[in-house]
């Protein structure tokens, strides 16, 4: 087998080069290009027991990520008010709920007539309520969605302005949630403490991720202001 000329060699060596300088960039706008996808898929299936068919739609609409942090914000704010309604405190509330025996005795006894409908046959309606822990849990996970498109969208450049706003609005929420969680979690049972201490900690690990979206899309736009001022120079 004969030895390659000098020059040919020469030129292999070359083009390998060449040809590793392209297909590096190309690998590396191809990850960037899935890490993207990533963050706009759908949910996996197991994050879609907590979402309506409706919710998980409206999703699939919110590419940008102002407009799916919006989204999300919104579903567990949703999730917090059905939670809190069940811990409701209202004295008028207590008062309709009480129970009162003169009452009871009047149901009874029409219950009892003749042709009346028995009222064991009519499906109750407690049976489709959610818990408190079921719906904490549902919080939870939307908790956890927001959690991994924050980490997602600060991976790369996204248009600032509209991301910031979201990223602000989120924030505010969750110091109002967290002050519930802290005023609520002292009247829980001890069935619902476990439940409440997750939702703590995890409110803790996004805001501080909140906080620092917030000061990064702070950053770039201060770097988008002064290239518009420089471009405006020359």
């Amino acid at each position: 087998m004969s030895r390659k000329e000098p020059a040919q060699a020469a030129g292999e060596v070359g083009w390998k080069q060449r040809n590793r300088k392209t297909l590096l960039p190309t690998l590396t706008k191809i990850l960037l290009l899935a890490l993207l996808l990533s963050a706009f898929s759908s949910f996996p299936s197991q994050k879609r027991d907590y979402l309506t068919d409706e919710e998980i739609e409206q999703l699939r609409e919110a590419q940008e990520p102002a407009e799916r942090i919006k989204l999300l914000d919104e579903f567990l704010k949703g999730r917090l008010e059905k939670a809190r309604a069940l811990k409701s405190t209202d004295p008028l509330k207590e008062k309709e709920n009480k129970p009162n025996p003169e009452k009871n005795k009047s149901k009874l006894s029409h219950s009892k007539k003749p042709g009346s409908p028995d009222s064991s046959s009519k499906p109750s309606d407690k049976s489709t309520q959610k818990s408190f822990s079921d719906l904490m849990g549902e919080y939870l996970q939307c908790l956890d969605e927001i959690s991994s498109n924050v980490e997602n969208f600060s991976s790369f450049k996204v248009e600032p302005k509209a991301y910031l706003k979201s990223l602000k609005y989120l924030d505010q929420s969750l110091e109002e949630h967290r002050k519930w969680v802290a005023e609520i979690s002292v009247k829980l049972d001890r069935s619902e403490k476990g439940i409440i201490s997750e939702v703590s900690e995890a409110l803790q690990e996004l805001s501080a991720d909140v906080s620092a979206g917030i000061q990064k899309a702070n950053e770039e736009m201060k770097e988008l202001k002064e290239s518009k001022k420089v471009k405006s120079r020359q």
